[in-house]
């Protein structure tokens, strides 16, 4: 029986292609990867923002005109990301924004 698996095992690493098996894990590691935050997708978002510059200036004026941009804007936001295989919903990334706009003011 170790012998088969480690044929399996020699043969998986000689296609160029994973196996089913190996991939599964890898998925898994790599969707819990793309839902958390990290340098690339900060700096995504960051260019977006820079491209809505006029939206994010909206964003501070409190009211009707604040409310409109938001909802639009952070689901905007979320398309961009997954476009990238980032999975983040827009509530996610107003909270990041803010974060990066604190830590920016500290540091």
């Amino acid at each position: 029986m170790d012998s088969n698996w480690q044929n399996n095992l020699s043969s998986d690493e000689n296609n160029d292609q994973p196996s089913t098996s190996q991939n599964f894990g890898a998925d898994e590691v790599m969707l819990k990867a793309k839902n958390q935050w990290n340098a690339h997708s900060e700096e995504l978002l960051l260019l977006f923002l820079v491209e809505r510059i006029e939206d994010v200036k909206k964003l501070k004026k409190r009211g009707i005109t604040a409310k409109n941009v938001k909802g639009k804007l952070w689901n905007d936001a979320t398309v961009m990301l997954r476009s990238y295989n980032y999975v983040f919903n827009a509530k996610k990334c107003a909270i990041k924004y803010k974060e990066l706009i604190q830590n920016e003011k500290k540091g």
